[in-house]
């Protein structure tokens, strides 16, 4: 035992313990929170690249003409659809069920039907969009609606 500045006495294996036992929390608790933080990381890029194929597929639908890209489409987007089952938040999955309905046989224009399609298209769009943008970077629903559907 040796003692401090102050006359008291300190035992020198015992800092020497503590010391290395707050070392091993110290590098178990970094070593726990960067592996959380990755993992949400993976999720995020996931998640991102699932939105992104299943919007570009549903888009492609509505143009190609060639029998053979729209297969190739649509088997694309059926893929991304399971993957947001997976990896989607809950809000983006609830506003798929309402969007499904419509993949497929789009309604004829200037119908409630089509007005239908157009508020179900634009939710699930904004929903997405939303999850993956800050919240300073959000927008309307107008704003979305005249970029989807501009009128003719």
């Amino acid at each position: 035992m040796t003692n401090d500045s102050k006359g008291r006495q300190t035992n020198p294996v015992l800092i020497a313990m503590f010391s290395l036992i707050g070392v091993i929390l110290g590098a178990t608790l970094q070593y726990f929170i960067t592996m959380k933080i990755e993992k949400e990381k993976l999720w995020d890029d996931l998640r991102t690249k699932t939105y992104i194929q299943y919007i570009e597929n549903t888009a492609k639908l509505n143009v190609l003409e060639d029998e053979a890209k729209q297969t190739e489409a649509r088997s694309l987007r059926n893929s991304a659809r399971f993957l947001i089952a997976l990896y989607g938040s809950k809000g983006v999955i609830q506003q798929m069920k309402a969007f499904v309905r419509w993949e497929g046989n789009r309604p004829e224009e200037d119908s409630q039907q089509e007005k239908n399609f157009q508020k179900s298209s634009l939710l699930l769009f904004n929903s997405m969009r939303n999850e993956l943008m800050p919240s300073n970077e959000r927008v309307t629903e107008e704003v979305l609606r005249s970029i989807l559907f501009p009128p003719e």
